[in-house]
């Protein structure tokens, strides 16, 4: 009799340690359904640019463009908080920087297990070392490429899509223009970038691609103070103040023409001249361009885009755009030059 009665309390127990696990998860699914809301369709068709009519306010609250010897950059706030409008989720980012963790650390682990056979091929110890992958975007419109780069697309960028603003050396931010943004892992993200970027970084984790964000969104005053420290790092090297300048745009975006500014650019993984080794650089080239990101400086494209070859920075463009300039082979100066002259009827 004992025995039975002691069978039938460790049943009970069983059962109810079984409803009460049923209960939170129905409970954690509940409240994340509440508190966790993807953009509205309003906030990513105004996410970026939002016009404001304040003239005097700072229109470019510009970002910076990690250089090759930067690592991870934490994003700054900007002093315009009134200009933005940052939806914080407490599970969504919590839950980010969870897989952020985890995947860095995976990445690292890979990483370095990489390096670790680098320094035994060093030692005499055979090893097979990874071929660097071959772009799959042609150079196929070089001629002009020196007038393209420093081409002013202003009257484009004041009435394009948000996606497709082009910034670089001789387009900078237009005036009147901010981000939306939202916090995503503890990192400032463009609002109409959040539900793509998201399902990219989870579908990279699915299939065992770690992928975390070492940066998106940047002020105006770290991206000139980088960009004042990448000219001093050129003319200690002896180079003349104008040419330190010149080389200096080549690697850090100059003040108010980065596209971090607006949270459109992501950089992945520690932003590494050897990302391109990697099976995450593979996963993205292969995948990025269906959640609407293209590789925005590709090595065969210097010429055109005036910047040096940058395989851990992703540009957002939308998924139907990103899709054609992956077809047709262009970076993104030739894809706006081309929609801009049949918008022009030439």
């Amino acid at each position: 009799m004992l025995f039975i009665k002691l069978t039938k309390k460790r049943v009970i127990i069983t059962i109810f340690l079984l409803f009460l696990s049923i209960l939170m998860g129905f409970l954690v699914t509940y409240f994340k359904n509440c508190f966790w809301k993807k953009p509205s369709e309003a906030e990513v068709k105004y996410a970026a640019p939002i016009k404001t009519n304040d003239s005097k306010q700072d229109s470019l609250s510009t970002s910076e463009r990690t250089d090759a010897d930067t690592q991870k950059v934490e994003p700054s706030n900007t002093k315009n908080s009134a200009q933005e409008s940052t939806i914080s989720d407490e599970s969504t980012n919590s839950s980010a920087q969870n897989m952020y963790k985890s995947n860095k650390t995976n990445y690292m682990n890979s990483k370095n297990s990489y390096e670790k056979k680098q320094n035994n091929s060093k030692h005499g110890v055979p090893t097979k070392v990874p071929e660097k992958p071959k772009s799959d975007i042609k150079d196929n419109q070089r001629e002009n490429c020196a007038s393209l780069g420093s081409k002013n697309f202003s009257t484009w960028n004041k009435n394009c899509e948000w996606n497709l603003i082009l910034l670089n050396d001789g387009n900078a931010i237009p005036e009147g223009v901010v981000p939306h943004l939202r916090d995503y892992g503890g990192v400032k993200v463009n609002a109409g970038i959040l539900a793509d970027l998201d399902a990219m970084i989870k579908a990279a984790s699915n299939n065992k691609i770690n992928l975390w964000i070492s940066s998106c969104y940047r002020d105006i005053d770290h991206q000139d103070f980088l960009h004042k420290r990448k000219i001093n790092f050129y003319v200690n090297k002896g180079n003349s103040r104008t040419k330190a300048e010149e080389l200096a745009s080549r690697v850090v975006a100059k003040p108010g023409t980065s596209e971090h500014n607006l949270g459109l650019a992501v950089d992945f993984n520690g932003v590494r001249d050897d990302f391109y080794l990697t099976k995450e650089y593979d996963w993205l080239v292969q995948n990025a361009e269906n959640y609407g990101f293209i590789l925005r400086y590709d090595k065969n494209k210097q010429n055109l885009t005036n910047k040096i070859y940058e395989p851990w920075h992703f540009r957002y463009v939308g998924k139907s755009h990103a899709k054609e300039i992956r077809k047709q082979g262009l970076c993104l100066e030739e894809y706006i030059e081309s929609l801009a002259s049949k918008n022009s009827g030439n």
